[in-house]
């Protein structure tokens, strides 16, 4: 999770692989708190995730090659 210090906004959640660390850092600019999410390597609910962390927004964020292969995507359902 990144977050901005002294800030109040909008919480932004990014379902992501490896393609997405480059978009991270501006997407600071608009949301307060940005939490990377991998299902390559986080099993945990998102919807329970997004009710904990109180999430204004989800974005999923994959390489095509990527998306159309991974066999953890399963746990969008959840």
């Amino acid at each position: 999770m990144v977050e901005k210090e002294g800030s109040a906004g909008p919480r932004v959640l990014v379902i992501r692989d490896s393609y997405s660390d480059s978009l991270a850092p501006f997407l600071t600019e608009r949301f307060s708190e940005v939490h990377l999410f991998d299902p390559r390597d986080n099993l945990t609910s998102i919807k329970g995730y997004v009710e904990e962390h109180e999430i204004d927004a989800v974005v999923v964020l994959y390489s095509f090659a990527n998306f159309t292969t991974d066999q953890n995507l399963f746990v969008l359902s959840r």
